[in-house]
């Protein structure tokens, strides 16, 4: 009898877990959908690749890999890993991208750890930060940028802190504590200095620095404040110096810097304005000079740098148009120098720069190949 009622109390416990709902979905790149369904706290919800560091949301656990010497994990030790370790629980989405990161718990607050010279962590402080510390409430999305941090609120209002020199919407100034950019905000991206946002009319707008025709308006004049790209745009993303959008059409474009082919139009020809680069497309990720797309097939292509292998076609010559890379992927993401994508079954998968561990395969190299990731 004691056996039954056991039993039955798993079935309950077990049916209960699954009529749970989850928050929203990947990130700037990504679908707007609620993730997918986690069954026993396997599935990959989110991935992000920074300088030195990898992060991964499996159910609702982040798992680290890489450098933490600034508390880039959420947590204070290992000071790194070549093998990923549980950080933090109660997580529904992440974002990191250089010395910072970001995690958005199941209450909708955001809490930031890691580097925090240029106020990234919005805290009032300039004091780097080795464990997680809460930022905001209230939160629906985030962006973990270089220097600086970018939230979307349950409104849809877009704020930022830390280094917002490139821009004058508020201030020339580093900026310690989140101000208010703008309404009506669906994604933001952001590069090195400069940021794209969709707006909830699937118009794009960008501002910053503009050396490289990065902006997309057509010049290399730097903007100071948002300007009105093009309409009809569904995705977006950023590099180093380069922008990749969506359109609703499912067709990619990219412009900006394009020294190593990163833009994947066949040239090395920096582009000021977007130039179409394929069709069906369902995400797009960039690392300092290399980028990815995901295509509605589920197969991944890539283009650009390669020195260190993170195009991950097994070798270390450069592409000028993208190559077809891996078959049966639902997600990608680019850290500076390196690459990873969440396969069908739920596995990690990395290749390029791991000289910090950030692949989370036990080694610090260089890899040419896909090499699947040592999650527990």
């Amino acid at each position: 009898m004691k056996t039954g009622l056991v039993l039955l109390v798993i079935v309950l416990q077990l049916f209960s877990a699954c009529k749970k709902k989850h928050g929203p979905g990947p990130g700037p790149g990504g679908d707007d959908e609620d993730p997918p369904p986690v069954h026993g706290n396997k599935t990959i919800v989110q991935i992000s690749g920074a300088v030195h560091h990898s992060l991964v949301l499996r159910g609702d656990t982040t798992w680290a890999t890489g450098d933490n010497v600034r508390g880039e994990f959420g947590i204070a030790l290992p000071a790194d890993a070549k093998d990923p370790v549980k950080t933090i629980t109660g997580v529904k989405d992440l974002s990191s991208k250089d010395g910072h990161s970001l995690f958005l718990k199941a209450d909708n607050s955001l809490w930031g750890s890691g580097d925090n010279g240029n106020g990234e962590l919005g805290d009032g402080t300039t004091t780097h930060r080795k464990e997680a510390i809460k930022i905001m409430d209230n939160v629906k999305k985030c962006e973990a940028s270089y220097s600086r941090t970018f939230i979307i609120k349950t409104d849809n209002t877009l704020w930022a802190t830390g280094n917002l020199s490139h821009t004058g919407v508020i201030s020339l100034d580093d900026v310690k504590t989140p101000v208010k950019i703008m309404d009506s905000v669906l994604q933001v991206s952001s590069g090195t200095n400069h940021t794209l946002v969709l707006k909830s009319d699937n118009s794009l707008w960008s501002w910053g620095r503009n050396f490289f025709g990065e902006l997309g308006d057509g010049s290399t004049t730097n903007r100071l404040t948002p300007v009105k790209i093009m309409e009809n745009v569904k995705a977006i993303g950023t590099g180093f110096r380069c922008s990749y959008i969506i359109k609703q059409d499912n067709t990619l474009w990219a412009c900006g810097r394009n020294q190593y082919g990163q833009l994947g139009d066949g040239s090395t020809t920096d582009r000021p304005n977007f130039v179409k680069i394929m069709d069906n497309v369902k995400m797009a990720a960039a690392g300092s000079s290399h980028a990815l797309f995901l295509k509605s097939d589920n197969t991944v292509w890539a283009c650009g740098w390669n020195n260190y292998g993170q195009l991950g076609d097994g070798t270390r010559t450069d592409r000028l148009l993208p190559v077809k890379v891996m078959d049966g992927v639902k997600m990608i993401a680019a850290g500076w120098e390196h690459t990873l994508v969440v396969k069908e079954d739920d596995t990690v998968w990395g290749c390029g720069d791991a000289a910090n561990g950030e692949l989370g395969i036990g080694v610090a190299n260089f890899i040419i190949t896909f090499t699947k990731m040592n999650l527990p």
